[in-house]
């Protein structure tokens, strides 16, 4: 499932003095403990110390292994508290697509579930409202999302979501739940696909300053904003 690659260049959608917004392929990790295993984070610092500069690398939010898309890491600590101040607050629109099985027979929609990460296992589950009291205290989280449907080929159908929590593999639990799981994820029941990875790609970012980064899952959009703050 590793993805190797020596040189992140190619996947750089913007860059500024404070951050870069990387289209970080399905197989990277953003940052990962495994021994002699590359990550995004590690190709940043390799890539910045190549140019000369500082070596700082923080990613402002992480997009699983198995998923691709848009990820953003600052270049200074400034940037990181403001990004992750900017998460924290809910001033980031955050856009992913998901290729997922069967017809979602609703145009739009809204799933608001509670869910609980199992670090063990390294999966998350929904928990029923009648069941949360078994639970350590704080563990169980609300996780939301909208949807939108954007095609369906009468097996499979795409859809456009808008993330308003962050929860561990919330996407691909609260799919999962509703019926739809992903294509290719295996862990939540997707069937599996001779693609890297799974059928998720984070999409897009805008921030309240008018800033914005995106990708598609064909080709990628170059945003060229030249200072990141307003």
């Amino acid at each position: 499932m590793r993805k190797n690659i020596k040189d992140i260049k190619e996947y750089i959608l913007t860059e500024t003095e404070d951050l870069l917004a990387i289209d970080k392929p399905a197989g990277l990790a953003v940052e990962t403990k495994k021994s002699g295993e590359t990550d995004l984070v590690s190709l940043v610092k390799k890539y910045r110390y190549e140019k000369g500069e500082d070596t700082y690398a923080a990613p402002i939010h992480r997009i699983d292994q198995v998923v691709s898309g848009v990820c953003l890491v600052a270049k200074n600590k400034e940037t990181a508290a403001y990004l992750s101040n900017e998460l924290q607050n809910n001033r980031v629109t955050r856009i992913y697509e998901a290729h997922v099985s069967g017809v979602v027979p609703d145009e739009s929609g809204e799933l608001r579930d509670f869910l609980y990460f199992d670090k063990k296992k390294n999966v998350t589950v929904i928990v029923p409202e009648e069941k949360r009291q078994q639970y350590p205290s704080g563990t169980v989280k609300e996780a939301v999302l909208s949807y939108r449907r954007l095609s369906s080929d009468g097996e499979t159908s795409v859809l456009e979501i808008e993330l308003k929590t962050g929860r561990h593999h919330q996407i691909r639990c609260q799919l999962a739940n509703m019926g739809h799981p992903i294509l290719g994820d295996e862990k939540y029941g997707g069937v599996k696909t001779d693609s890297t990875g799974i059928e998720l790609v984070s999409k897009s970012m805008a921030f309240a300053d008018g800033s914005s980064f995106a990708c598609t899952t064909t080709k990628t959009t170059k945003h060229t904003k030249i200072s990141f703050f307003p």
